[in-house]
């Protein structure tokens, strides 16, 4: 694991429970890995790591990937 993932759960030092949006299919999570400061939620991450490059569906995660990757370097030119 490299500097910029971290696995997160969504539980505040007061003990309360809350949610994040995945950056990748939008849906709230209690549970995400955060990447280069991109919160992604365990679905995600499983098809990102099963994804095949045959799969129908290979150049619509990639093109996702490639939007948090843009998102990221932005972020790192105006910290």
């Amino acid at each position: 694991m490299d500097l910029h993932t971290v696995p997160s759960v969504g539980i505040s030092c007061s003990g309360v429970t809350y949610m994040v949006a995945c950056d990748l299919c939008g849906c709230e999570h209690i549970e995400w890995i955060t990447v280069c400061g991109n919160h992604i939620c365990p679905e995600c991450e499983k098809q990102i790591v099963h994804l095949q490059v045959s799969d129908p569906e290979y150049e619509l995660w990639l093109e996702r990937i490639k939007l948090l990757w843009e998102n990221f370097q932005v972020s790192e030119e105006y910290a």
